[in-house]
């Protein structure tokens, strides 16, 4: 899904191409798959994504109950899905620090947008997303250990 580069002994993530990076934060290659199971987890809990066994189900059915302010439906039915509730919830189910989260759905959105699954100049839409990031990321305090991109 992502590159890596290695930098103070630690292998971070990178995103998929060139885009805005300054404030957000550094992932440590150690919490990628943690990062992708809780992503698969909050896919069921958002209803993007139908449970495969009958443990997603009963998981998706306690997490619904648990962060009932974490997921949004809109006026079809569909889940209203916003980047901050995406990484707020699952900050809080993996334990992972939220400026993790955030930058985990940032480098998916890069993913999305190189793929041409969306609209619109890719450079316009990635800036957009990055300047939403940045505003919720600069509004949260900063945790110990975190490393952020200069």
């Amino acid at each position: 899904m992502f590159q890596h580069e290695l930098s103070s002994q630690i292998d971070y993530l990178e995103p998929c191409r060139e885009a805005p990076l300054a404030g957000m934060a550094r992932i440590p290659q150690s919490v990628a798959e943690v990062l992708e199971n809780v992503e698969y987890r909050w896919s069921i809990f958002a209803g993007l994504s139908d449970p495969a066994t009958p443990e997603e189900t009963t998981q998706r059915d306690t997490d619904r109950q648990t962060y009932p302010q974490w997921l949004h439906w809109s006026a079809t039915g569909k889940p209203a899905v916003k980047p901050e509730y995406k990484a707020r919830c699952m900050a809080a189910m993996s334990g992972l620090p939220f400026a993790y989260c955030l930058t985990w759905d940032y480098f998916d959105f890069i993913d999305t947008v190189d793929c041409g699954l969306l609209d619109g100049d890719p450079d316009a839409l990635i800036q957009n997303d990055y300047d939403h990031a940045i505003g919720l990321m600069q509004q949260e305090e900063q945790h110990d250990g975190v490393v952020y991109f200069k």
